[in-house]
């Protein structure tokens, strides 16, 4: 995602009111050596740009949406 809180926002008007929506997807922030690796492999291609979160970095950006 090149814009996170636009794709928050654009999640937060599709879904219903009192909606929820459920995603599996890491936080890669909170765990450094799988962070490390993925922005290792970043460097020769392997994998592409990557941006890692903190739980309470999506938290923050969260509230600011709703």
């Amino acid at each position: 995602m090149e814009d996170e809180q636009m794709v928050l926002q654009r999640i937060n008007e599709l879904l219903r009111p009192g909606g929820l929506l459920i995603s599996a997807t890491p936080c890669v922030g909170e765990k450094l050596l799988l962070k490390s690796l993925l922005w290792f492999a970043g460097k020769f291609g392997l994998t592409p740009d990557i941006r890692s979160f903190k739980i309470r970095d999506l938290r923050t950006q969260r509230a600011d949406v709703v």
